[in-house]
């Protein structure tokens, strides 16, 4: 391990969020910070659910992903959706989310 690197990546990956966060404040984009625990427990009822189970809710949903990144963003585009009501589409609209 080279010594200092951890600490340089934290450092790096701490400045990129404050620039993003900046550059989305400035376009009126809101940021949400959600937690992996956070965005299970609302999308599948239970906090402590794998990376299986997201993948599993996103097909019942009849949504498509390419990988389980994929579908862990499907996973907090809906729970964005489910608490800010700006951000909800149509009804009729939200099973084609994962279609996009």
């Amino acid at each position: 391990m080279i010594p200092g690197r951890s600490a340089d990546t934290a450092l790096f990956l701490i400045q990129i969020a404050g620039v993003t966060e900046q550059l989305l404040y400035e376009l009126g984009i809101p940021c949400y910070g959600l937690k992996p625990n956070q965005v299970r427990n609302q999308f599948l009822g239970d906090g402590s659910a794998d990376y299986l189970a997201v993948q599993a809710q996103c097909r019942r949903l009849g949504w498509r992903f390419a990988n389980d990144d994929e579908a862990d963003a499907l996973a907090v585009l809906w729970c964005v959706m489910a608490t800010d009501p700006k951000w909800r589409p149509p009804l009729a609209m939200a099973p084609a989310i994962g279609r996009l």
